[in-house]
């Protein structure tokens, strides 16, 4: 960590699981605590981070979601409901790749389970646990950002790639957007993803 530090590394790389391990489990955190005095993000993407699940479900009948894309959800949850962030107060979370869409979903069954008013499944829990979201532009934005909030919503393009996250339009459809805020679009394309990755 400290050698990619040296050599500009701005995030790391992590699964919504690692191994077999919840993210939560207490055999990460001097990862965590390395990387919060590192001013480095951990940052989850979609993967198939836990080899059990990739020999439960079979790829032909489900695909990649419960395996890949679903594992990133479960990273936010068990971070979340674990109180990992308090125990980092500088460290910062991102999730990137899996979409926002999840969101108003995993924070209702989060708030069902453990109550609460819907203002602390919202915008502040972000803010409080410094989370980030990267959402795609086809997402429903507007609608995102009521539980997400303007601050901690980043644009993910998967520039680069040629798969089907790939939009290399997308700040050109971003910038004119009519249903969001400039302030909105404007921290969604640069200022939050600064934030995050300490740029």
């Amino acid at each position: 960590m400290h050698l990619a530090k040296e050599e500009g590394a701005c995030g790391l790389f992590f699964l919504g699981m690692a191994g077999e391990r919840s993210l939560a489990d207490p055999y990460l955190f001097p990862i965590y605590e390395e990387a919060s005095k590192l001013n480095i993000p951990i940052c989850m993407h979609t993967g198939p981070g836990n080899p059990v699940l990739n020999n439960v479900f079979d790829f032909q009948m489900s695909g990649l979601f419960l395996s890949s894309s679903s594992l990133p959800i479960v990273g936010f949850r068990d971070l979340i409901l674990n109180r990992i962030p308090d125990r980092f107060p500088d460290l910062r979370f991102g999730i990137f790749e899996a979409g926002a869409s999840w969101v108003p979903h995993c924070l209702y069954t989060m708030r069902r389970q453990f109550g609460g008013d819907a203002e602390g499944w919202g915008p502040r829990l972000f803010e409080e646990n410094r989370f980030f979201i990267a959402c795609e532009e086809e997402e429903d934005i507007p609608y995102l950002v009521n539980f997400i909030g303007e601050d901690h919503l980043m644009m993910g393009s998967d520039y680069g790639h040629t798969d089907a996250a790939r939009d290399a339009q997308m700040i050109a459809k971003m910038t004119e957007r009519t249903d969001l805020p400039k302030s909105a679009i404007e921290k969604a394309l640069g200022s939050n993803a600064r934030l995050f990755y300490g740029l």
